[in-house]
């Protein structure tokens, strides 16, 4: 079984990236919970979630002071949340369930997008479908993702954790591990996916398969809404103002993303065809509703992690939805 093991979505950022962020990271790893500014968003490396790093850069997040610390591992931003040391972590809804068992104050405040393609499992070539990776190795890495990935992609071949052999390496040497032969299969995501691909890696599985079930989020404390709402409603403001940026110039739009991510433009363009960003429509979709389908998910992937034991023991989400600073947003925004 793979419990408490999985593959969090990251990557190392760029030397260049990681000399902004140094300071951030040493301060939110040394300091005690801050009660006020500045805001500290804690994240990895995902398409999804690099549109928060463009509408910094862009002075979207303007009026209040806000930190984005990045992070090589989501069991890292797991861990610091919790510490409290960050007021903001950008995660996937399996580990927000996780997280929740422990920090029952967090809550939902939006989502980030749908992956639907952008989480994959690639094989080495030669390995062509899900049924040859009987008794084969396959990376990945711990915390609640890589974990599900893999667990619902055997399930679909009819499989199950005890056909392969599962080999847990840190998340710097997963990459390394699929190309120095220790590892037959990798559960990745992107942008790792498109590297691996143009060296002619092989999809075996992917998000699209299991569709609406790998979603990302926006997390923050209750008490965090009701002391410093306002923080939250333009942090929200510049995220979806990004979402209209990208909507409306694509191309220009790419070529920062893809930048960000070490991708060529056209890469950044194909990497997000495989996201369902979370723009004011989707998350009104997602949020809203009795029961809202972001909680019918939840209750869906807990139904399926205790089910294969990726969990110890039954979580429940609960009140997972907290829409003050969505509903605040929408009362402000200028259409």
């Amino acid at each position: 079984m793979f419990l408490g093991c999985s593959l969090p979505r990251c990557l190392t950022w760029r030397a260049v990236r990681l000399a902004f962020a140094l300071p951030a990271v040493l301060l939110a790893l040394s300091c005690t919970k801050v009660p006020d500014l500045p805001t500290r968003v804690g994240m990895i490396l995902w398409p999804g979630y690099e549109p928060i790093v463009m509408a910094k850069d862009k002075g979207y997040l303007a009026g209040h002071e806000y930190r984005l610390v990045p992070f090589t591992s989501a069991s890292e931003v797991l861990a610091t949340f919790r510490n409290g040391d960050i007021e903001v972590a950008a995660i996937t809804l399996d580990e927000f369930l996780l997280l929740h068992r422990d920090v029952p104050d967090a809550c939902v405040i939006a989502v980030l997008d749908v992956s639907h393609g952008a989480d994959v499992i690639l094989g080495k070539p030669g390995i062509a479908e899900l049924s040859q990776l009987k008794g084969k190795r396959v990376a990945f890495e711990m915390t609640a993702l890589g974990a599900y990935m893999i667990t619902r992609a055997l399930e679909t071949a009819g499989m199950s954790a005890a056909d392969i052999h599962p080999l847990r390496v840190d998340v710097d040497r997963g990459e390394e591990a699929y190309h120095n032969g220790e590892a037959d299969a990798i559960v990745t995501f992107e942008p790792t996916a498109t590297r691996l691909r143009a060296l002619g890696a092989v999809p075996l599985f992917d998000s699209s398969q299991i569709p609406g079930e790998i979603v990302d989020v926006l997390v923050a404390r209750r008490a965090m809404i009701d002391e410093h709402e306002d923080n939250l409603v333009s942090l929200l403001g510049g995220w979806f103002r990004e979402m209209a940026d990208i909507k409306r110039d694509p191309d220009e739009s790419h070529r920062i993303l893809g930048a960000q991510m070490e991708l060529s433009a056209d890469e950044s363009a194909a990497a997000y065809g495989k996201l369902i960003l979370g723009d004011e429509a989707k998350n009104a979709e997602l949020l809203r509703g009795t029961p809202p389908p972001l909680e019918a998910t939840a209750n869906r992937l807990m139904e399926t992690m205790v089910k294969h034991q990726l969990v110890a023991g039954e979580i429940s989400p609960g009140d997972l939805i907290d829409l003050r600073p969505l509903d605040s947003y929408m009362r402000t925004r200028t259409p």
